[in-house]
């Protein structure tokens, strides 16, 4: 069973709502206390789960994501109805731009347009969470540290989980390289997917590849926060944080149908050529899916 696309939100966005947005991202000071005032927000203390996502900041953020999903990136998203209508499930996709703002997108579509009340969990690279205020907005919109005993938990609770198996091979790629899907590691997915028979789709996402061009990279500040490297862009680090901006370029969202995976009792068991074909069988899909959407847009910006 699958669920119909549901109607996009609508209506006005109110003054209150943005301000309030902005209060939940700023740094705390006396800028975020005086928005947190005229937005009549309640103090930033909110109950969380075990893994740190705040229900009531997700929702706050909600004007500053749809202005990013409609108006920033203009997205366009295809395929929804292959997410089950309940229970766990994995997303599987393809990884592009220094700053996961393509974690941050299809979290946002699968929540905007899925007719339950679910907000799916973003697995993302150690580096990430390294990173002061970045780490931790990240983990209060509900991202999680990559690693098999984290999913495990996330799908026994029947929670959404979005994996990336590039890794920050697909991150931190080079411009050269986009477009071209990077090995999918050890087969973790599919390991994962045959312990627990949750399904696996595909998710094919243009766009974040060229929303932070890297042209080589730099260690800068491995000693500071223990982030081993840093890109190098026609604007970053030439206007310092300014040049960490993402480029407003035109974003496709594809879900493709669940994969056929088998499920096995006993892990141990496993066929290691079996998962490799099907990790490898994985991978194909989602670089076929992603060169046929490459050959068909009219251009990065439309």
């Amino acid at each position: 069973m699958t669920v119909e696309r549901a109607n996009e939100p609508h209506g006005r966005v109110m003054p209150r709502t943005v301000v309030r947005a902005l209060g939940r991202i700023l740094p705390a000071g006396p800028v975020r206390v005086a928005l947190d005032r005229l937005a009549e927000t309640p103090p930033d203390v909110h109950d969380v789960d075990e893994f740190g996502m705040d229900r009531l900041f997700v929702n706050d953020l909600g004007p500053i994501l749809d202005f990013f999903y409609k108006h920033y990136f203009r997205v366009d998203c295809s395929g929804i109805e292959n997410i089950p209508a309940s229970g766990p499930a994995i997303l599987v996709a393809n990884h592009g731009g220094w700053l996961p703002m393509d974690a941050i997108m299809l979290s946002y579509a699968v929540a905007r347009y899925v007719e339950q009340d679910i907000q799916p969990r973003p697995l993302l690279e150690d580096r990430f969470f390294y990173f002061p205020y970045l780490g931790t907005i990240l983990n209060r919109y509900g991202a999680v540290r990559a690693c098999q005993e984290n999913a495990q938990r996330l799908l026994a609770d029947g929670k959404i989980i979005i994996a990336f198996p590039e890794g920050e091979k697909g991150s931190s790629k080079h411009f050269r390289a986009r477009g071209k899907v990077q090995r999918f590691g050890r087969g973790g997915v599919i390991r994962l997917a045959m312990a627990t028979g949750v399904p696996v789709l595909p998710v094919t996402i243009l766009g974040p590849e060229e929303t932070y061009p890297t042209l080589g990279r730099v260690s800068l500040l491995k000693r500071s926060f223990g982030v081993a490297q840093m890109p190098i862009s026609p604007l970053f680090p030439w206007l310092g944080p300014l040049g960490l901006a993402p480029l407003p370029t035109k974003w496709q969202i594809r879900f493709g149908p669940p994969q056929e995976i088998p499920t096995v009792d006993d892990m141990s068991r496993a066929d290691r050529v079996q998962i490799r074909k099907l990790n490898e069988r994985l991978r194909q899909h989602i670089q076929a899916e992603l060169s046929e959407m490459y050959e068909e847009r009219k251009g990065v910006f439309r």
